[in-house]
This record gives structure tokens, C-alpha cells and sequence, in this order.
């Protein structure tokens, strides 16, 4: 039986899709405009991991971008793609450096202090029209340097939020660079995902305590807005793909997915394969909240998510 494409292609698919016509730079492991939606600095490759990620528009399989990009079905991109996988070549990466990661993120632990007030990240929050505040896993940091390509070119206070794995051990942070004012912080990439310890897949920001009712957002804001206007507590997955397969405890018996609406639907695909998932296969009871309609689209376009909604309600 000939091994799946996935296989086949397994270390070196930045050859593979650079064969098919799809610009070499982008595999070179660092930030740039997103292949597919076109969002600023936000997109990369993985090269350890073989697969791209844009924190606009998500997670795609090299195999999917290989067809996005063909515009061919699966069956036609495969055969045009096995004919020279033997002779592209194998992509040797070196493990992830996860004492590194550790060192770091235990260096800025060191640093973080709880939302109060007076700091940068509760101004940030309250200019986004969020006024509650995490119960945990979500902190200040008053004086963090931000690196790019190797070089720190400033330091700025910033929201530390702390991805902990389906057993609730630390995986890695997630950073976003503000002004002491409050706004995002005149850098490259204002959002940061740090390299990580231990791996991220089911993770997610436990703001809240799980209890038998559990919200489900991609974005730290978007879930804090979500437990303001509709008290329930609620997690952040970090990204549409992180939300596919985030792990939800067993003491959780009803889920409310809040799903980001895009143009692209990915955040509404994600939030209803959570939705199969947890139905399905774990019995659960959930429910999908979307915010596509005539008025959220004539103020905020195809992108809204709930904190788009509740700055909008408090305006009207």
C-alpha cells in the first residue's frame, strides 16, 4: 500500500510546495504577510513542525495549502506532487531548545504582577471595553524587552498570559506588547506566542476556573468579554486550530463555543468541529454563538469576534 501524502512528504514539504510555485521565502521560519489573507507580519512556517500558521486566519496543512494553491482537488495535487518528492530534499532541523524556552519563561515569571488599576494592561483592556478581570493565569509585566530577529529594540509593559497543557502544566506564554497608555505598542508584532516547554496541543489560557459550564473563545480579550456579558466562565484556545483541539475538562458537562467570524469562516469552522467533537464523541451539551449579522457586519466587516460585539453594545 503506498504510505499517505503526509508521510510521503514528512521533512521535506518546504521543497515540495516551493516545487509546486509557492515563494521559497516564506519557508524560512520567520514572521511575514499572511499567503492567504494577507494580514501584516502575523504568518510563518514551522519548520520543525511542517505546517503554517497566521494568527489572523489559523492552522493549514502543508497538504491544504498545496491544494489552495493549485486550486486542484486532493486526488489531482497528489499526483502532481509524488512524481519529484524523492528528489527534493530531506530538511534536516534541530530539536527545540526547550531549556531555553524554560530559562525564559521563567525569567519573565519572575517579573509578573497581578492586573491592577494602575497598570498599562488594565487600560489596555478597559480602551477594548473589558472592566473584569482574570481570576488567574493572566498578569502584568511592567518592563518587558522586546526581541526581533535576535535584537531587542525596546522594552514595554505587557499582558502575560500563561498556556497551561491538558494537565495544567505550563506550556509556554502568550505576550502582547502595550504602551503605558494603554494601546498596542508600536512594534512589529504586538502579539507574541513564546517558544515552548512542553508541548501546546490541547492547551489553552485558564482565566476562569472550569465549571460544569465553561465558555470557549479564541482570544484572551474575547473571553474576558464574554465572561463581563454573559458570566460564564470562559477559556481562551489562542487560535482557530488551537481551538479544534483544545481539551476540555471532564467535570465540564455543558460548553458555549464562541466562534470568530470571519470572511474566510475559519473561526466559525473551527468553533463547530469543537462543537462535533464534544457532542459527539464526548457527550457533551455545547452550544455555538456566532456574531455574523446585518449590523456587526456594516461596523466591523466579516472580522468580529465578541469583543467587537460588546464594544459595540456599550456604544449604542
Amino acid at each position: 500500500m503506498r504510505p499517505d501524502i503526509k508521510q510521503e512528504c514528512a521533512g521535506r514539504w518546504s521543497g515540495v510546495l516551493t516545487n509546486l510555485g509557492i515563494d521559497a521565502r516564506l519557508f524560512n521560519g520567520k514572521h511575514q504577510p499572511c499567503l492567504f489573507c494577507g494580514g501584516k507580519d502575523r504568518a510563518r512556517w514551522d519548520r520543525a513542525k511542517e505546517f503554517y500558521f497566521c494568527q489572523q486566519c489559523g492552522h493549514k496543512q502543508p497538504i491544504d495549502m498545496a491544494i489552495e494553491h493549485t486550486g486542484l482537488s486532493f486526488k489531482e495535487t497528489t499526483n502532481l506532487i509524488r512524481p519529484t518528492v524523492m528528489t527534493t530534499p530531506l530538511q534536516i532541523v534541530k530539536p527545540a531548545d526547550t531549556q531555553q524556552a524554560e530559562g525564559r519563561i521563567r525569567k519573565i515569571h519572575a517579573g509578573l504582577k497581578h492586573i491592577t488599576p494602575d497598570t498599562a494592561t488594565f487600560l489596555y483592556l478597559a480602551k477594548r471595553g473589558i472592566s473584569v478581570l482574570p481570576d488567574a493565569d493572566c498578569y502584568e509585566h511592567p518592563n518587558l524587552d522586546y526581541w526581533e530577529d535576535g535584537v531587542k529594540t525596546g522594552t514595554y509593559p505587557a499582558m502575560v498570559s500563561v498556556f497551561r497543557t491538558p494537565t495544567g502544566e505550563v506550556s509556554t506564554y502568550h505576550i502582547t506588547y502595550v504602551t503605558k497608555d494603554g494601546e498596542k505598542a508600536p512594534v512589529k508584532i504586538a502579539r507574541k506566542i513564546l517558544p515552548v516547554m512542553r508541548p501546546m496541543l490541547g492547551s489553552a489560557v485558564r482565566l476562569f476556573e472550569a465549571e460544569e459550564v465553561l465558555a470557549i473563545t479564541e482570544g484572551i480579550e474575547t473571553a474576558l468579554s464574554v465572561r463581563q456579558d454573559q458570566g460564564i466562565h470562559c477559556w481562551a484556545a489562542g487560535s482557530a486550530q488551537a481551538m479544534v483541539n483544545i481539551v476540555i475538562p471532564e467535570s465540564v458537562k455543558v460548553v458555549w463555543i464562541y466562534a470568530d467570524s470571519d470572511e474566510s469562516f475559519t473561526g466559525q469552522k473551527a468553533a463547530y468541529d469543537l462543537a462535533n467533537r464534544l457532542k459527539v464523541k464526548e457527550g457533551k451539551k455545547v452550544r455555538v454563538v456566532t456574531l455574523i449579522n446585518q449590523e456587526t457586519v456594516e461596523d466591523y466587516g466579516r472580522k468580529c469576534d465578541y469583543n467587537d460585539y460588546v464594544i459595540m453594545k456599550a456604544a449604542s
